[in-house]
Parts: structure tokens; sequence; C-alpha cells
């Protein structure tokens, strides 16, 4: 669908910009963004997508120059960050409720899947799947 490739097209484009702290405490699960100004920051007040973030330069002006970053990987996780929590957050609803809340649907099947796996290739492995009708 348009809405599944203008996700997949922005979730690359911000993950090909960001990387993640994984030993400073302070800043473990923060994004760190390689451009500045980030173009994907929004003010405090805007409802922001995501974990928090801050720049590189931030980071070494805070005195962590050798922090160690990793590559911040297109997951599963990042798409629940950035788009489904955003959709659903104050709802108390769960996407699947709020997208057919007009006529709700029963549960044909259910799909396990790993957090830490790339999210195109989740979205494969499920296509491939209703291909084959499984």
């Amino acid at each position: 669908s348009g809405q599944h490739h203008e996700i997949r097209d922005d979730l690359h484009r911000y993950a090909d910009c960001h990387c993640f702290c994984c030993d400073v405490p302070r800043f473990r699960g923060f994004h760190i963004c390689a451009l500045e100004p980030c173009p994907f920051h929004r003010a405090a007040s805007e409802s922001a997508r995501g974990p928090s973030h801050i720049s590189v330069s931030t980071l070494m002006e805070q005195g962590f120059a050798s922090a160690r970053l990793q590559k911040l990987v297109p997951s599963t996780t990042l798409v629940v960050d950035r788009y489904i929590r955003p959709m659903t957050r104050g709802t108390g609803r769960s996407l699947a409720h709020r997208m057919n809340q007009r006529s709700p649907a029963k549960c044909a099947a259910f799909v396990s899947h790993c957090w830490s796996e790339p999210f195109a290739d989740f979205v494969d492995t499920l296509q491939a799947s209703v291909d084959s009708g499984e």
C-alpha cells in the first residue's frame, strides 16, 4: 500500500542518519543524530515520534566523545516507536482496533515476530505467507 511505502522510506531515512548509544547510561536508548539540525526532531510541544534523541555534537560536548555508537537498524521496534505509539497514544486502543473500529473483524491469524528484526524482512515474510495462502 502507499502508506507502507511512505513508512518504509521514512524509516530508512531515519535509520540512515541515526545511531544509538550503547555504553553511556545517561544516553542509553537515545537516538544519536549525525545531522544538525536533525530533520526528524520535533519540538517538545509537538507530538514527537519515537525515543529521545540528541546530536553527536551534544554527546561530545557532554564529555562522551568516546561513547560507543551502534548503527540504528530499521527494526520492528523502531516502527512501533515512530509510528504505532504516536498513532495510538492517548486512545487506550490498539492499532488493530483503531483501524477497524467501524467494522471490527475477528482475528484469523496470530503473527509472532522478533522486535530487533529488520522490519522489511518481517513485511516480506508476511507478504510471502499471504501470497502462498499459508
